[in-house]
């Protein structure tokens, strides 16, 4: 495929949704912050109950709106038990309605794409166009965190490498290479009917195994305004770390790390003998890590530069 022929399968936006009134509420809302980024994405949606016909109409239309091309489906998952709900499989044939990108987004329902303001200077889709420039350019990079408010300029907009310890989350943004389609275009075919959170560890996991470092922005548009985990909520008992334990915890033990201890920071959920054995660049050295580093505060990345870099490497 030429990708300068079909741009809109350079990035794949996996929202999966299960929840009409907080995405009317939150990611829909706020589809106009990130029309930046329509041109050369597609926007692949899982819809599930309660949504109905006619909200998913006025869901499409609203992103079409904008300018993107959407693809969606409506499934029905079977769910074993309380928590026991196959976020893997949901991920997943989201992301499969494009198997043909070159990387994805995963977002949330209750995600908000913020515009620019004085202080921040860029708008999400600004910052997302910063995120698919790095990853064209960038061969060597499998995974890139939106990360969080802290990082004060003149590095907020710089992209980089991070540590292998990273938490690595959804959060505030979340952009992953398109792996082999054999093994998993998004995540491992192999770990599909596992069940529980946690999928966000295992799809850096899964890049990070093949030699691709994760790199990091360190001030995000992007907000995830989420839910409070309660004990005895039901969203408490999505997260119970014995369902995690068994499920995908367990499968970063058996395939990346043996002595991966859970979600927590200060974790490593790859080997990092397997990391290096296998190409990964050392992350821990600052010449390197400035070599791989790019400030996009001093340039603005435009959907012409995404064009010419498409035409010069690809």
């Amino acid at each position: 495929m030429n990708r300068l022929d079909d741009l809109q399968s350079i990035l794949g936006i996996v929202l999966p949704t299960n929840d009409p009134e907080v995405a009317f509420s939150n990611i829909l809302t706020s589809i106009d912050a990130l029309k930046e980024i329509s041109e050369l994405s597609t926007f692949l949606i899982n819809f599930q109950k309660p949504w109905t016909k006619d909200q998913m109409a006025d869901a499409v239309r609203i992103i079409e709106d904008h300018g993107f091309r959407v693809l969606y489906t409506f499934n029905e998952y079977e769910i074993a038990g309380k928590g026991l709900i196959p976020m893997n499989r949901i991920r997943n044939d989201s992301a499969m309605l494009l198997p043909g990108a070159m990387m994805y987004a995963s977002v949330d329902d209750d995600m908000v794409f913020r515009y620019a303001t004085p202080k921040t200077n860029k708008t999400a889709g600004q910052q997302y166009l910063d995120c698919i420039h790095y990853m064209l350019s960038n061969k060597e990079c499998g995974v890139i965190l939106m990360g969080g408010q802290l990082v004060k300029y003149p590095r907020k907009y710089v992209i980089s490498p991070t540590s292998l310890t990273n938490s690595f989350l959804t959060n505030r943004g979340y952009i992953l290479r398109a792996m082999n389609p054999k093994e998993g275009s998004y995540l491992p075919n192999d770990c599909l009917d596992l069940v529980g959170s946690d999928e966000d560890r295992v799809l850096a996991a899964y890049r990070l195994s093949k030699g691709y470092y994760p790199a990091k922005m360190g001030h995000s548009r992007t907000t995830h305004t989420g839910h409070s985990v309660i004990p005895g909520s039901e969203l408490y008992e999505w997260n119970t770390s014995e369902i995690l334990d068994k499920n995908n915890n367990k499968f970063i033990r058996d395939n990346y790390n043996p002595n991966y201890s859970g979600s927590s920071y200060n974790t490593h959920v790859v080997d990092t003998d397997m990391y290096f054995k296998n190409g990964g660049i050392d992350v821990y050295d600052s010449e390197v890590v400035d070599e791989y580093s790019i400030d996009y505060s001093k340039f603005k990345v435009r959907v012409s530069t995404i064009r010419e870099v498409l035409s010069r490497e690809y």
